[in-house]
């Protein structure tokens, strides 16, 4: 397929709610027993695969008419089907050789997971089901201006993910109307570590490129609510909204994504936690960011309806 690059791996514990069992002792044979007893057999247990997560989403989806939800309340639904699965980092820098749309939902990292749960919101509204057609939105949401040419079309930053998928109305940043203060990022950690990312120490050129796209988010302002400030403006997050957390780490935007999810008035935070090593629902945003060391407050972003 084109603009396809698909992993197919298996899981352990890779997500709830889909039968899906696991655990390598699963697979080993049984001691031998001395026993009158007529032997049974074992039954083959069901490996997971990024397609039967994908396919069992899509079915729960239309059977239950989950199209009918508002884009938000759907993205707050996937993120806790998602429950459970594993983390793990540098998912889509597979081949430094060949870019390409990486699709895995089996291994999440606190990017990938939200992207996951609004592209597959976005389709699941458009009544598009098959995995082509989730690749497709994918490479939309995650590439500048929805294209793949290189490995720098990708929207590494989340600054740069936010200023294009506001001009793609993917989702807008309600930051402003929840009181929240500008910021502008002074970016250079990708060009001044450039040893660190596959890519660029494969192909040195792109580089320059890097530093262009740094230029062009230095450029911009941006706004977000200090931490401090949180928990008095939360009332207005809503289930669904994406969680940026601003850092102070030099030469960087962002540290740290997820979800807002709203139970009984109390907005959590729902991520993919390097700490837990799986995606979780965390306790309040507000109790959680003090404990986020370098974070200095959140970006909040709402998707729009499809």
């Amino acid at each position: 397929m084109n603009r396809r690059t698909f992993l197919k791996t298996t899981a352990i514990g890779a997500i709830s709610g889909f039968g899906l069992l696991s655990g390598i002792d699963a697979f080993a044979r049984p001691k031998k027993r001395k026993s009158r007893r007529k032997k049974t057999k074992v039954k083959a247990v069901p490996i997971a695969t990024t397609e039967t997560v994908f396919d069992g989403l899509m079915k729960s989806a239309q059977a239950n008419n989950w199209k009918h939800y508002s884009i938000g309340a759907l993205i707050g639904l996937i993120g806790q089907k998602l429950l459970g699965t594993g983390y793990l980092g540098g998912t889509l820098d597979i081949n430094p050789a060949l870019e390409g749309c990486v699709v895995n939902l089996l291994e999440l990292d606190c990017v990938t997971f939200f992207e996951s749960s609004l592209c597959l919101a976005r389709i699941i509204k458009k009544e598009r089901f098959t995995m082509d057609d989730y690749v497709q939105e994918l490479t939309f949401v995650r590439y500048r201006h929805g294209k793949i040419y290189n490995y720098s079309s990708r929207l590494h930053y989340t600054a740069d993910w936010i200023a294009d998928n506001v001009k793609k109305d993917v989702v807008d940043d309600i930051t402003p109307l929840l009181g929240g203060e500008p910021i502008k990022f002074d970016l250079s950690f990708m060009s001044e570590n450039s040893e660190l990312y596959p890519a660029l120490r494969r192909t040195p050129k792109l580089i320059g490129e890097i530093e262009s796209i740094e230029d062009s988010i230095r450029k911009r302002s941006y706004s977000y609510i200090p931490t401090k400030m949180v928990k008095e403006n939360s009332n207005r997050i809503q289930t669904g909204d994406i969680i940026c957390i601003v850092t102070s780490k030099e030469g960087l935007d962002y540290s740290h994504t997820g979800l807002a999810m709203v139970e009984k008035g109390v907005v959590r935070f729902l991520h993919a936690s390097s700490k837990e090593h799986k995606v979780i629902l965390d306790v309040e945003l507000a109790d959680y960011l003090p404990t986020h060391p370098t974070g200095l407050g959140i970006t909040v972003l709402r998707p729009k309806e499809v």
